[in-house]
């Protein structure tokens, strides 16, 4: 797992070991759903968010965007391409996949010498 994604992934094998899904077929929504429910599980939302946190810690003052995705589509996410249109990526990079359950977190900052802000889609 990269650094700058959090938690476990929500799979089929997850769902099989809960009660409700004994014995059942699991499908994309069901993985999604239990994704949604497990959002905060085993504190990842806290350990993305002090990641996050901390990259702005590190990068130190000026205009930057804490940013935070978390994936409850039932699979796995990956990064196909970027556009910064007003500043960069901060000082670590796009988590390139993140699975179903799973935080991850980034930070963009304003370009140097620059008095426009962040900007991240």
């Amino acid at each position: 797992m990269a650094c700058n994604v959090f938690g476990n992934l929500i799979t089929d094998e997850t769902l099989k070991e809960l009660p409700e899904y004994i014995g059942k077929r699991v499908t994309k929504r069901d993985r999604a759903k239990v994704a949604m429910q497990m959002k905060n599980a085993e504190n990842k939302d806290v350990n993305a968010r002090q990641y996050v946190e901390k990259l702005k810690r590190e990068w130190g003052v000026g205009v930057s965007t804490l940013c935070l995705v978390y994936n409850a589509t039932g699979d796995t996410i990956t990064l196909v391409g970027s556009n910064d249109w007003l500043g960069h990526l901060g000082p670590a990079p796009y988590p390139s996949e993140i699975g179903n359950g799973q935080w991850g977190g980034f930070l963009h900052v304003k370009r140097s010498g620059t008095a426009s802000g962040s900007t991240q889609l």
